[in-house]
């Protein structure tokens, strides 16, 4: 799951402002480093939409090239670890498909480039992207570049063992324009800014997964087509060679409702008696979310096109805290690793934000209670290995902001605004979330926000614009 360091320790006035920021993981990445810590295995999840259940092929630069495989578990994920890639060459070429399938040239099968440890997903998108930057025409294409891309290639000249090497090269760009191509039919799933490739993946039917489940990919005469799944409409059309200017067709697909990223937000708190003339300067936790629940990751967007926070946010007395490395989901599992740190130190209360995504059908029977927290290790010196003991960190209390936003309408604005999309006064607010967010840094109609109200009428406002449902 590659997350990049940010630290957010103005959160009030984020809140206030809503210029809420995030950084972007760069469609393409083929490596992912958390932290400072690069890291030594090459691992993802194999998916289309559901688990790809099958073997993970791998194979290398070198002429002729070493070989690996490994099974794609249950859950889509797999890992080679770096004691099996010790002497391989990358950058490696990767292909999963049903042992039944392994040499048959029209078996279905999905493709992916690693260019080194790190996470290297396989799923349609990046198939299609290794067939644009490889010329393969289709899947016995594809199946040929796997079996032989050490040979002499008559298109490209590639010498024996540097066509592996060229088409890597020129993979990120090409997966860059499958996902452009694509993003009309992403957007609404809110994984227009997803990386399919080292981006955080979870099969849980939301964002980039749920656009998956509801769709298949063909790869035929050197064209791209995606369908509504089960053979329906067709939603796009275009040559691998020129994917960017293909067509698309919208409104097709239906969304799974509530998805918005940051629909629900779990505040910890830690319990318990500090020592006299103590604080928490370091607490590293795990917490285990419930089935259905995903986080946040740092580069997601909200449809509105703003970067959204962070995984985990300080708050109250921690405020001045930051998240570093930044949190780990694992998804075999869905427990979430995070440290924070501080030079100041906090004491008990309140503490952390969690940004969690789940649908609203999960949004109506979980709890904060739902959560619970494995592990929680706190010092008030990490350097001096100083420990505090008798501390406890707790769930205390889930809230979801579309929800409370929707019902701060109700109450606020409600009698002088409509979210009529046909109403374009100045009465209107559809469409309008971040002029709504300016205008409320300040007291507009004797009404003033304060706190995280404003960040949660934005998110009602962004989530009516796009059509997600608010329960």
């Amino acid at each position: 799951m590659p997350f990049h360091r940010q630290f957010i320790t103005l959160w009030a006035a984020l809140a206030l402002l809503l210029s809420l920021s995030g950084c972007g993981n760069g469609s393409g990445s083929a490596v992912a480093v958390s932290g400072n810590q690069a890291p030594t295995d090459l691992s993802g999840i194999a998916a289309t939409g559901k688990p790809f259940l099958g073997t993970v092929y791998l194979s290398d630069a070198a002429s002729p090239p070493r070989t690996a495989e490994a099974p794609a578990n249950p859950d889509g994920s797999f890992s080679f670890p770096a004691a099996t890639l010790i002497g391989f060459t990358p950058p490696y070429l990767l292909k999963v498909v049903s042992v039944s399938g392994k040499d048959d040239p029209s078996a279905a099968a999905l493709y992916s480039i690693a260019t080194g440890p790190g996470t290297a997903n396989i799923n349609p998108i990046t198939t299609a992207a290794v067939a644009a930057a490889s010329g393969a025409a289709d899947l016995a294409g594809l199946f040929q570049l796997f079996a032989s891309h050490d040979a002499f290639d008559p298109v490209t000249h590639a010498t024996t063992g540097a066509r592996l090497s060229l088409v890597a090269a020129g993979f990120p760009h090409a997966l860059s324009d499958v996902v452009s191509s694509l993003n009309q039919l992403l957007a609404p799933f809110g994984a227009a800014q997803d990386d399919p490739l080292g981006g955080f993946y979870a099969v849980n039917g939301q964002g980039l997964d749920g656009f998956l489940d509801q769709t298949t990919f063909t790869i035929s005469g050197g064209n791209l087509t995606v369908n509504a799944a089960s053979q329906g409409p067709n939603l796009f059309t275009g040559s691998l060679q020129d994917v960017v200017h293909g067509s698309v067709q919208t409104g097709i697909l239906t969304p799974p409702d509530g998805t918005l990223p940051g629909n629900a937000v779990l505040t910890l708190a830690v319990r318990g008696q500090l020592p006299s003339q103590s604080s928490i300067h370091y607490a590293s936790l795990t917490l285990q979310l419930p089935p259905g629940f995903t986080v946040v990751e740092d580069s997601q967007a909200t449809l509105a096109g703003a970067s959204v926070p962070n995984t985990a946010l300080p708050i109250e007395g921690a405020l001045q805290s930051n998240i570093y490395p930044a949190p780990l989901l694992s998804a075999a599992n869905n427990q979430l690793s995070l440290n924070v740190t501080t030079l100041g130190g906090f004491g008990t209360g309140n503490f952390l934000q969690i940004r969690c995504v789940a649908s609203s059908a999960l949004l109506l029977t979980t709890r904060a209670a739902d959560f619970s927290i494995l592990t929680a290790t706190i010092y008030s010196d990490i350097y001096k290995n100083k420990r505090i003991k008798g501390l406890s960190v707790i769930p205390v209390s889930l809230v979801f902001p579309s929800h409370e936003g929707k019902g701060l309408f109700a109450a606020r604005c409600a009698s002088c605004h409509s979210l009529d999309p046909a109403d374009t006064s100045a009465t209107g607010l559809y469409g309008k979330a971040a002029e709504v967010a300016a205008t409320l840094a300040t007291t507009h109609h004797q009404v003033t926000l304060s706190g995280t109200a404003p960040s949660y009428l934005f998110e009602y406002l962004t989530a009516v614009t796009y059509g997600w449902q608010v329960y």
